[in-house]
């Protein structure tokens, strides 16, 4: 149980921040009126407007209304029912309204009985006026933040904010439109592929097979064996059976090959015979074809040579060209991409899926990402591994602090995001231990992480696991021990 103090009244101020509009809505279910009336100017007095019920039967009406509500706080004892059947009601009614309890009731079946009917928090009376703010806020941040970013499970030109890739996917929608090859141009991590399965979905060729080559992370005399079928002898010459072609395999579907600049001169020509030779044949006979180039999208002339990629190849490849701009092109993008990120790493790992609040999702947007998307998965997977809250935070974010957001690109050493991430975050817990003398508890207090998480990172990275011996101090200072 939280030990707290009662809510003290402030004066309302008279400056110009009274007259600014609250944005966000509180449902106070509250059957104590002086209490209901404390905290309601508490509220207001921070620019959440409050509308109050006195009741379960006001609570319910109130709740199959229309107006917007960004929370609702419950108190448990209510004249003619219970704050449960309150929360019961809310959930039915509007399940994506974040429930809070505040009441007198300690017990622990209350508190399991709240949980379970669907409250996000427990609170109880008293309490600190800054404890209650917080939990509000932060329910309040995290449902607008899961609404704001609900639409950016595709991408589809308007779930974008920003110019750049609204305009990409403008371009990838016409080239859905024809069967001539595609070149997909951007950095590396930028999202190309996705880019190319949304164009082979939209197109005519949707119910076909979309198969994928990276030329970058297989042997060159695997690559020819897997395009063309090209029989192969090894170190015994020995002659390995030959395989069917992806050209072949996907027939009337979509081959989409990564890095084609990695391809040998060898494959190179024969892939650019294929294309000549494919001109002339009918959907239904022939193989879409989808490049990609990891370059900068801005530097690329049409007479450019991308790595060694043949100039005559670079034209015929490219007959339509989409450019795939890097998360430094599109900032405005990165909360629908947190929202698409951080669902896919909970459901893959059966975690509650947190929210992310204003302030750490200003630092998402500031950082520069050189490892772009594959980067921004990295800080995400890390962050919610190692929160504490329902909320990720700056605190959970504090690695990206150890070094300037805005010119981060220029780093020699951050050439992937999982190493980069990695190697900040083994600093900073060397950095605190450090600090702390070896004492890990307050390394775990310093660094805003759990006792049980410094010990995992320690185990991780290989560090010494002997402590310095504790020394004697204070540092334990009774929650709510005055007002």
């Amino acid at each position: 149980m939280r030990a707290t103090s009662h809510i003290a009244e402030k004066p309302r101020e008279t400056d110009a921040t009274e007259e600014k509009k609250a944005t966000q809505t509180l449902l106070l279910i509250d059957g104590d009126a002086h209490s209901a009336a404390r905290i309601r100017d508490m509220f207001e007095l921070h620019h959440i407007a409050c509308v109050t019920c006195s009741s379960l039967a006001d609570a319910t009406t109130m709740l199959r209304q229309e107006q917007p509500l960004d929370a609702a706080l419950v108190d448990l004892n209510l004249p003619n029912g219970d704050g449960i059947e309150a929360i019961r009601i809310a959930r039915k009614t509007r399940p994506d309204l974040p429930c809070i309890v505040l009441s007198a009731r300690s017990d622990t079946p209350s508190v399991v009985l709240a949980m379970k009917a669907g409250a996000v928090d427990y609170l109880t009376k008293p309490c600190r006026q800054s404890t209650l703010l917080s939990t509000v806020s932060k329910a309040i941040d995290a449902q607008r933040h899961r609404t704001h970013t609900a639409h950016a499970t595709t991408p589809h030109r308007s779930r974008w904010h920003s110019t750049a890739m609204r305009q990409a996917m403008t371009d990838a929608r016409e080239a859905a439109k024809i069967s001539s090859p595609v070149m997909l141009v951007g950095p590396s991590g930028s999202g190309k592929k996705s880019v190319a399965q949304w164009i082979h979905r939209k197109s005519s060729r949707a119910n076909h097979c979309f198969i994928t080559i990276d030329a970058s992370h297989i042997p060159q005399t695997r690559v020819e064996q897997e395009l063309f079928g090209k029989s192969l002898s090894n170190n015994n010459g020995a002659t390995h059976a030959h395989v069917t072609p992806k050209i072949q395999a996907c027939m009337g579907g979509t081959l989409y090959i990564e890095n084609l600049q990695c391809l040998s001169t060898k494959a190179q020509a024969e892939l650019l015979d294929w294309i000549k030779q494919n001109q002339s044949s009918s959907p239904e006979k022939s193989c879409r074809l989808i490049t990609s180039v990891a370059a900068d999208s801005n530097s690329l002339q049409p007479n450019a040579r991308v790595g060694q990629l043949r100039p005559d190849l670079w034209y015929a490849a490219s007959v339509y060209r989409v450019n795939v701009p890097g998360l430094a092109q599109r900032s405005q993008d990165i909360p629908l991409l947190c929202e698409n990120i951080v669902s896919h790493i909970c459901a893959t790992h059966h975690l509650r899926m947190p929210g992310i609040t204003r302030k750490a999702m200003e630092m998402l947007c500031d950082y520069s990402w050189p490892g772009n998307i594959g980067e921004l998965h990295s800080v995400l997977e890390h962050a919610i591994t190692h929160t504490n809250d329902r909320l990720i935070g700056p605190s959970d974010l504090a690695h990206l602090n150890n070094f300037d957001v805005k010119d981060a690109s220029k780093e020699d050493d951050l050439e992937s995001g999982a190493g980069s991430i990695e190697a900040l975050t083994k600093t900073s817990l060397i950095n605190a231990l450090e600090a702390c003398q070896g004492n890990r508890r307050r390394a775990a207090k310093r660094l805003k992480v759990s006792l049980r998480t410094v010990y995992n990172m320690i185990n991780r990275y290989g560090l010494p696991k002997k402590q310095t011996p504790k020394k004697a101090t204070a540092d334990h200072t009774a929650l709510g021990s005055g007002a």
